[in-house]
């Protein structure tokens, strides 16, 4: 398994203000994104997205069950990325729940456009098994969660 890991910021608590990892689980590459992905961390997300994107085989999930805020620079930076992996031809979803996540990205409409799903593990099994006649669409609840 390979890990890697980025951390941008140390706020004056214990906890990271926002740092990336990455690792293959299952042979999908998950990046996760812990803290906040807000305009000052977007430069460093897409770089990991795009280096994930390159050395995925063929698919990769971008977690953000430990992002405590999204701001639509990263919604922008996810469609983006969305959008890249189409054109390599990586299977591309998210994994997230809530209301600093998948409210946000269900809001602006995005959910139509990227497969989010509740956790990784659900991500990961729907990469794994889809296929271009089957290709990955989770059905969204109001509360954020697949169905």
């Amino acid at each position: 398994m390979t890990t890697s890991q980025f951390v941008l910021d140390h706020s004056t608590t214990d906890h990271p203000r926002f740092a990336i990892t990455s690792a293959d689980k299952d042979g999908v590459c998950v990046v996760s994104v812990h803290g906040d992905l807000d305009h000052a961390a977007v430069p460093r997300f897409v770089e990991s997205v795009d280096f994930s994107l390159s050395a995925a085989l063929f698919a990769v999930v971008v977690d953000l069950t430990e992002t405590r805020f999204l701001s639509s620079a990263g919604m922008a930076a996810l469609q983006s990325a969305q959008g890249r992996a189409l054109a390599g031809g990586v299977r591309c979803a998210v994994a997230a729940d809530g209301p600093a996540t998948a409210r946000p990205l269900r809001a602006v409409g995005l959910s139509t456009e990227i497969a989010i799903y509740p956790t990784v593990a659900c991500a990961v099994r729907a990469m794994r098994e889809a296929t271009s006649e089957n290709p990955p669409t989770p059905v969204l609840t109001e509360a954020g969660s697949a169905r």
